[in-house]
């Protein structure tokens, strides 16, 4: 049933199967209303003007635009607008593409139909969502010692940072774009790329993604507080 304080969620997938099953099983979860689907997403664009959704929860893999490139063109016009990835498959290679292009989660098709609710409640609040298994896959791609500069970081390591990098490396690792950034510190933009090459110099890793990784590796702050 329709209320107010339903988030209001967009569902693309290519496979008319699972779009109507998903829709079906989340429509009953509390606190979920979907008010619109798409076939692909070439479609996205569109069904945001649309209908004006809360949240996109969109596939990975789809035949025309694929989901990745879908959430990077969402987020040119749509920056504010949380995306959950969708995916059958576990794989950290998806969700370090996901971290690339902004998307505020990523989550596995197996996944209960609660728990990708409890997921879209969670983005529309503005909090990283993420499955385990692809997360976990993702950590261990750098646990190599080969690449020991993905190190753990304890307090005095932490010190190498200024508290303004601290606070840009914390909102960058809550999916936060550059621009977003800058607006929130009230700086500009390029001073928030100075930082960010500050902190990856520092921390040893080479770009947004390993720096997410990082964070997620040495659990430097809770997600979402």
């Amino acid at each position: 049933m329709s209320s107010p304080e339903n988030v209001k969620v967009g569902l693309v997938d290519d496979d008319a199967m699972i779009r109507n099953i998903l829709s079906k099983l989340l429509s009953q979860e509390e606190g979920i209303e979907i008010v619109a689907t798409a076939s692909d997403g070439d479609e996205v664009l569109d069904m945001i003007t649309e209908s004006s959704p809360d949240v996109l929860l969109m596939d990975v893999q789809m035949k025309r635009v694929n989901g990745i490139d879908a959430c990077r063109l969402v987020k040119e016009h749509h920056p504010d607008l949380p995306v959950v990835m969708l995916t059958t498959f576990d794989q950290a290679d998806y969700l370090s593409d996901a971290i690339a292009v902004n998307a505020q989660g990523f989550l596995t098709k197996d996944a209960e139909p609660a728990v990708i609710a409890g997921s879209i409640l969670a983005a529309a609040a503005g909090q990283p969502v993420f499955s385990p298994g692809p997360a976990k896959r993702l950590m261990e791609r750098f646990s190599d010692p080969r690449k020991a500069t993905l190190g753990r970081l304890d307090a005095q390591g932490l010190d190498l940072l200024t508290k303004q990098e601290v606070v840009v490396l914390k909102l960058l690792s809550e999916a936060l774009s550059n621009s977003e950034i800058a607006e929130m510190l009230g700086v500009e933009e390029s001073t928030i790329k100075s930082h960010l090459s500050a902190i990856f110099r520092k921390i040893g890793v080479r770009d947004r993604t390993e720096a997410v990784v990082y964070v997620y590796q040495n659990n430097l702050f809770p997600f979402g507080d």
